[in-house]
Parts: C-alpha cells; sequence; structure tokens
C-alpha cells in the first residue's frame, strides 16, 4: 500500500520536477515563445558545458546515470561538464534553442522539432545490439488477457509525455489510424513524464497499459527484475532512429569537432564502455539527419491531436 500510495504522490508531482547533477543550483527556462540565442561566450570559458537531458528515467536514476557520463565529458574535453535536467521534452528544446545548453541528449522527436524550430545540429546516436535503433513498447501487467494494443480500448492507459516519440506519438498514431482519438479510445489517459513511473504504474495496476521505450524498459529491468517480470510486452513499433546526441547551432566548431569525437571514441576505452553499458548503449555512431524522416511523417500525421490535447481540447 505505502509503495502504491508514493507512486500515485509522484504521478501527481512529477510534471514540476526540475532536478540537477552534484548539487549544483541550476537556472530556470523561461516557458517563453522559444527564441533562438548564441551560446554565451562565458559558457565557452568560465563556466562549465551545460549538457541537458530530459526525465526520460526517474529523476534520481537519470542523475545517477548521467553524472558519471558529465565527468567523463569533463576529463576528455578537458572543461567542467554538467547536467541540466528538464521539465519536458519541450523544455529541453528551450535550453538548447536559449543557448542555457550547449548540448544534449534528446528524444528522437524532439531532434525533429528542435530541427525545424532552430536548427539543433546532430553530433552522434547510440547503437543498441548493433542498430541505431529503438522501438515503442505496449506493455499490460503479466496476468492481463490483452495481446494487442486493440484489446486495451476502454482500458486505463500511460502516455510519458506529449513530445515522446515512443511514450506517446508512436502510441497515439496507431490509435489515430484505428479511426479514434487516445482520449476517446482509452477510458482513462494519464502522463507519467518519465518511463519509469509508467512501468511502475502499469506493475502496480494504476493503469492497465502503458507506452514506453523499449531500452529504458530493458535497463529499468536490470535494476528491478520485478519491473519486467510482473508486467509483459504485447505490442512493439518502429523502428525509429535513435535518441541523438545534439548541439547548439551556434556552438563553436572547435567544441562540436571534440564533442564528437568523445562520443565516437567512448567504446575504445574501459571508462567509456563501462558509461555506454550504463544507458544500455554499444558505442556512439555518426548519422544522418535523413534517418528521421519516418518520425517527421508520423509527427504530421498526429500534429492536430498534439495540440488540441496540448491545450486541453478534449
Amino acid at each position: 500500500m505505502k509503495a502504491r500510495a508514493w507512486l500515485l504522490a509522484a504521478l501527481v508531482v512529477s510534471s514540476g520536477f526540475a532536478g540537477c547533477g552534484r548539487n549544483e543550483k541550476l537556472p530556470r527556462v523561461s516557458l517563453r515563445k522559444n527564441i533562438v540565442r548564441p551560446v554565451a561566450d562565458s559558457q565557452l570559458r568560465e563556466a562549465p558545458y551545460r549538457i541537458a537531458i530530459a526525465g526520460m528515467s526517474s529523476p534520481s536514476h537519470a542523475t545517477e546515470t548521467y553524472g558519471p557520463i558529465m565527468d567523463y565529458f569533463t576529463k576528455k574535453l578537458g572543461h567542467p561538464t554538467r547536467i541540466l535536467l528538464a521539465h519536458s521534452y519541450a523544455d529541453l528544446n528551450k535550453m538548447v534553442g536559449s543557448g542555457e545548453a550547449i548540448g544534449a541528449f534528446v528524444c528522437s522527436g524532439g531532434y525533429v522539432d528542435g530541427r525545424a524550430q532552430f536548427g539543433m545540429e546532430l553530433v552522434a546516436a547510440p547503437t543498441f545490439h548493433g542498430e541505431a535503433t529503438y522501438y515503442c513498447h505496449i506493455i499490460v501487467p503479466e496476468g492481463s488477457e490483452a495481446n494487442k494494443l486493440r484489446d486495451l480500448q476502454g482500458k486505463r492507459f500511460a502516455f510519458t509525455d506529449r513530445d515522446s516519440n515512443t511514450g506517446c506519438q508512436m502510441p497515439a498514431y496507431q490509435v489515430l489510424k484505428m479511426g479514434y482519438r487516445p482520449e476517446s479510445f482509452f477510458a482513462k489517459l494519464i502522463y507519467t513524464r518519465n518511463h519509469d513511473l509508467a512501468i511502475a504504474a502499469v506493475r502496480d495496476g494504476i493503469v492497465d497499459g502503458a507506452a514506453v521505450d523499449n531500452l529504458i524498459y530493458e535497463v529499468a529491468g536490470r535494476r528491478d527484475p520485478r519491473l519486467t517480470r510482473e508486467t509483459k510486452v504485447i505490442a512493439s513499433y518502429g523502428p525509429c532512429a535513435s535518441p541523438p546526441v545534439v548541439v547548439h547551432p551556434s556552438a563553436p566548431k572547435e567544441f562540436k569537432d571534440s564533442f564528437k569525437k568523445v562520443l565516437l571514441t567512448m567504446h575504445l576505452d574501459p571508462d567509456g564502455r563501462r558509461l555506454l553499458k550504463s544507458i544500455a548503449a554499444d558505442r556512439f555512431v555518426e548519422i544522418q539527419d535523413s534517418a528521421y524522416d519516418s518520425i517527421r511523417v508520423m509527427r504530421r500525421e498526429t500534429k492536430a491531436w498534439t495540440n488540441r490535447s496540448r491545450h486541453g481540447d478534449r
């Protein structure tokens, strides 16, 4: 009962999350219309390089995982590097577009949006099991009789973030193709803000199903085998190009080149391989913008629904 109460509370407050790494007090980001600004000169000299990440997993796990990666960047780049944790995927793009962050680990859909909005630039993408791709998993409790997405019609369902590719856009696209809006297809639809909470919500019976990133589902199962033992995958959609690492378009070429070199060579040393394993990745590779075209097509198809949903037009 205590675990269930904690999860319910977390689902209520998760949208207000704004964390920081290494006890550093980080700047708040304006929610005004995104205006692209150059990366401040001070960030390139005196201040740490700020690399933004979104809370795809829990805030504590994100800091635990990416803190050591930032330490690795500090060592390899010869310049202090710090985490900026974003409220959401949209806020992460604002951090990069405003120049608060010089780079970021972004969702694939977030990259597509950032590229269109202000020229967000690709640096590299991780490979998983030998491929620079990932999938959307539809998961249900282990004892559920559902064996496909349509079986969840009239049930309670969890998305993660409205801008998440695997946690919202891909399953919404499937529902829209059936001729329904997600709000009418599911009896109740909640947004958990991160994939860990979506998995836990399914396990604890708070919802009847959820859409999650297959990679986070895999890592979550390693940390807590009950999460995957007490849930099951009934459908997978994809593949889509991996969530990339990006930089601000005005970042100096010297930084871009050095940052790319660090990422592309991580798998060549023991510390780098250990850190890659912590995010279930094999290595980072160069990737072309065209790899994300399938996501662009899907997001065009879901754009009208996303806009109505974001503004509460149900």
